[in-house]
């Protein structure tokens, strides 16, 4: 049978021999020949050294840890004498267990061996081991044998049990004196705090006080310099001090040292060199005690007094006052900043119900209630409440602690403080964040809880009553924007910086979006982490929303493809864009810090650029068409705003010029304008016709006829008289076909250009002479107010007339194409004076115009008429020449109206244009 070569008990020994220096004794002293250990929990289990069973000439590896194994062997009358004294040793641990046993050797022989024991005890004193050693006998026997001094076995027990006691008593009293030693030198590796250090300061061993002081390890102290856990200030001094200690030198030191988790404590130290047996020095050692609390005392000693200096000092600058209510008595007493807040000349005495008068009558029942409480439950209070003062309100906060005597409250002490100018700052600084919509925060790590003001909670949508956490505060951070911002603080956690960013939260509670800008510092522990961070965040939605607004501007205005130029208030140029350039053809660069007067073409004079200027001066902004060069010499035509800009003090500090280059729009205007007269032309050409059919039948009937009278008249007896009046209608037509032909000549040759003041009511008597053939000849009836004031305008009066007549011949188109012959056709003409403007109203009956095409009525080529009749462009020149040269507005609508008992419907023209003044 093989037997392991490990056993729980061999293990257990060997700690036990490496523990305890008292077993190791024992063992070195007993034994020569093999040594065991008995289980006495589980007695069958017993382990034998290799050496026992050697002795007795067995293999070892035969042989089982039992108990059983040797008992077989021994001589039955030495059993029970081995088996006697076990039990006795157990009983009393003095009784010694020491006996000569016979063995059976493997070869049949006996080997006499000395077995001795030691029984190994648990705290309550109840026997768990028992360890023991095996001395071989035999030879010592058989010499007795041969010397005949062998007196029996039972003889030779007895005296060595007696021998076992001398030694156990001497054993016993070494035993004492070096538990002494033990306990000494546990007592000071558990209380004095020393340490060993090699030559190079370097620690090489410690105490246990040491490492219960420093909360460092055996583990994490040995190998490290002990300046190393000194305070840094002081490190290089200390060491220092020990490489220039003296052979017999002490040295007495009070050193601030650090603690594992960063504070630190003090210590007295007694340092002196550590010799070899050769006299050389090979280290040092160190013995201290812990004076952190006399060093502590000492310190808080002289913060109370800087405490108690800084508190009497922030009183006087916080006008903190004491007070005293002695309840029985009924009288408060004040410290002098207390009688200065309440207005109590000093060393006065007051009473509760005299000091409570003084207190606004809106807080006197809480003030009451308060006191009350305090007095009934023997409760502290804190609170705010207001007082009359010199006929002022000012706003104090009170503290209140009762001084409990007998259960019962006798006194009340605490502070007071006026709060008015503080309270009226905190409601400013509340009132600017409110208004700037700036909050602060604060970011606990360690607990992951976020605190913050309220104007964040309003910002994000935090329930205020409920903790935040930096999950709830990630969650809330928009999308699109939540991996950039992750990014964004782990390198900033990295660089250990400061953090600035904007990003876009969703409030939780409405799911607006909103941006943000955080402002924050971290805070990290000594190891390296995150303890906190904290800092600002404000609303920048509406700052976001300008900015947009800007870079649309911007783009606006470097993408539009109208030019733009802003002048300081001087007209210096400051800026311009990209159409600026493409018209102009100068640079940006080119054109910084001149006047837009480098433009100037030279058509205009000093009179319109001056009229030009008082206008933008007088009315902030002018508009109209002017000629300007570009910068290759080339004149073109440009349609002008300009814009004055104001600052908050109403003046003026900038000028904006928007411009369009209409060179090639004015000369298709001018091409629309030669068309739009052409058909004009044609339309007058046809009311002439109209009108001169009847003038010249007059005139052919009246000459045809007084041929015929004159060659009949053979003697002559026609009356003088009859001719001259044939001939006095003939001059009468004649003269009007003559009148007709002026007015025509006049619209086609005249200046269209030449502005001079004249009577509109002439220009509407005019026209009605070259329209009125046409539009009796189309059954038309025309019907003009009554009003005969006189209303005059200052411009081109052919403008207007070439525009009227395009109105009035759409008119009459509609009426010959909508309104049968059976029916009335009608045309009304009005025109009044309202304030400093002239409208004229033009309204038919020829049932108004589709609502589909109402909006396109003034578009250019736009017709409703076959495209035989219709060019499209008389109500387009009609809208360019009243909006445009001549200032005004042109509008139309569809309206129904009675005439004469009679419901019609049709389209009225209304046109507004500035009288002269």
């Amino acid at each position: 049978m093989q037997i392991s070569e490990t056993h729980y008990l061999k293990e257990e020994l060997d700690k036990l021999i490496k523990s305890d220096i008292f077993i190791f004794e024992f063992i070195e002293s007993s034994s020569l020949d093999g040594i065991w250990y008995w289980d006495l929990e589980n007695p069958e289990n017993q382990w034998m050294s290799e050496r026992f069973w050697k002795i007795l000439g067995f293999d070892p590896k035969d042989k089982e840890h039992k108990s059983i194994e040797w008992q077989k062997l021994v001589h039955e009358e030495d059993l029970k004498l081995a088996l006697d004294n076990f039990h006795k040793h157990l009983e009393d641990s003095s009784y010694p267990y020491d006996q000569i046993l016979r063995y059976k050797h493997a070869n049949g022989s006996v080997v006499w061996i000395r077995c001795r024991g030691l029984a190994i005890r648990d705290e309550n004193g109840k026997p768990i081991r028992m360890i023991g050693a095996h001395n071989d006998m035999t030879m010592v026997m058989d010499s007795l044998k041969k010397l005949e001094s062998y007196n029996g076995l039972d003889k030779l027990n007895q005296d060595l049990t007696q021998k076992y006691k001398q030694e156990q008593t001497q054993r016993i009293e070494v035993q004492k004196i070096n538990r002494t030693i033990e306990r000494h030198i546990n007592l000071i590796d558990k209380f004095i705090i020393s340490a060993t250090l090699d030559l190079d300061g370097v620690i090489a061993s410690v105490s246990n006080a040491f490492c219960k002081v420093s909360g460092y390890t055996k583990k994490e102290l040995l190998g490290k310099s002990y300046s190393k856990f000194l305070y840094p200030d002081i490190q290089d001094e200390f060491i220092k001090k020990i490489k220039n200690l003296e052979d017999n030198e002490i040295l007495e030191e009070e050193c601030k040292s650090l603690k594992k988790d960063g504070t630190t404590y003090w210590i007295f130290s007694t340092i002196s060199a550590l010799k070899n047996d050769e006299n050389e020095r090979v280290g040092y050692s160190i013995f201290s005690i812990d004076i952190t609390d006399k060093n502590i005392i000492k310190q808080n000693n002289l913060e109370l007094k800087t405490v108690k200096e800084t508190l009497d000092n922030a009183a006087k600058i916080a006008k903190l006052g004491t007070w005293e209510w002695d309840i029985k008595k009924d009288i408060i007493k004040f410290s002098k900043i207390a009688n200065d807040i309440f207005g109590i000349q000093t060393g006065q005495f007051v009473d509760f119900e005299t000091l409570k008068k003084l207190v606004v009558k809106d807080d006197k029942r809480r003030y009451r209630r308060i006191f009350n409480r305090a007095v009934k439950k023997k409760l502290s209070f804190n609170f705010e409440y207001r007082i009359y003062k010199n006929d002022e309100i000012r706003k104090l906060w009170v503290i209140g602690n009762p001084i409990v005597e007998n259960n019962q409250v006798v006194r009340i002490t605490g502070i007071v403080q006026d709060v008015t100018e503080l309270k009226q700052v905190e409601e400013e600084l509340e009132e600017a964040q409110k208004i700037a919509r700036v909050g602060h925060y604060n970011y606990n790590a360690n607990k992951d809880i976020f605190t913050n003001s309220y104007i964040i909670d309003e910002i994000f949508g935090f329930d205020n009553n409920k903790e935040k956490s930096l999950r709830v505060w990630q969650l809330l951070i928009h999308q699109e924007d939540r991996k950039r911002v992750t990014k964004y603080f782990k390198d900033i956690v990295a660089l250990k910086d400061k953090f600035d960013i904007e990003y876009r939260v969703v409030n939780r509670k409405t799911q607006a979006i909103k941006w943000v800008h955080m402002l924050g510092e971290l805070s990290f522990d000594r190891n390296g982490k995150i303890s906190s961070y904290f800092g600002t965040i404000q609303d920048i939605t509406k700052r976001k929303e300008l900015e947009s607004d800007l870079q649309q501007a911007h783009n606006v205005f470097e993408h539009t493809h109208d030019g733009i130029l802003v002048t300081d208030e001087d007209g210096n140029i400051l800026n311009v864009n990209k159409s600026y350039e493409k018209i102009t053809g100068y640079k940006l660069e080119e054109v910084i810090g001149l006047n837009p007067s480098i433009l100037k073409s030279g058509v205009h004079d000093d009179e319109f650029y001056k009229e030009l200027w008082e206008e933008v001066k007088t009315n902030g902004y002018w508009s109209g068409e002017i000629h300007n060069k570009r910068k290759d010499g080339k004149i073109y035509q440009e349609l002008l705003t300009i814009n004055a800009i104001y600052n908050e003090n109403g003046h003026i500090c900038n000028y904006i010029g928007l411009f369009s280059d209409i060179t090639k729009q004015r000369k298709q205007d001018k091409l629309i304008l030669q068309q739009s007269r052409t058909a004009a032309i044609g339309e007058m050409l046809e009311n002439i016709a109209h009108q001169w059919r009847q003038p010249l039948s007059i005139i052919s009937t009246s000459s045809s006829g007084l041929k015929l009278l004159l060659e009949m008249d053979i003697n002559n007896e026609i009356p003088k008289e009859k001719v001259l009046n044939v001939l006095d209608d003939i001059n009468k037509y004649t003269q009007y076909l003559s009148d007709t032909i002026e007015d025509f000549r006049s619209f086609f040759k005249g200046d269209m250009t030449q502005i001079k003041v004249f009577n509109v009511r002439d220009t509407l008597e005019k026209l009605l002479n070259l329209t009125k053939d046409s539009f009796s000849h189309s059954f038309i009836t025309f019907i003009q107010d009554s009003n005969k004031e006189d209303l005059f305008v200052e411009n081109n009066e052919n403008i207007l007339t070439q525009a009227l007549i395009n109105i009035y011949n759409n008119a009459k188109d509609a009426l010959v194409e909508n309104v049968d012959e059976n029916r009335k056709r009608l045309f009304f003409l009005s025109s009044h004076r309202r304030g400093d403007l002239l409208h004229l109203h033009f309204r038919d009956n020829a049932g108004g115009i589709k609502r589909e095409v109402l909006n396109q009525i003034f578009d250019p080529y736009f017709t409703t008429k076959h495209e035989s009749i219709g060019t499209g462009l008389g109500l387009y020149m009609t809208y360019q020449i009243i909006t445009k040269q001549l200032k005004g507005s042109i509008e139309v609508h569809n309206v129904t109206y009675e005439y004469k008992g009679e419901i019609h419907k049709g389209a009225e023209f209304t046109i507004k244009l500035p009288l002269s003044k």
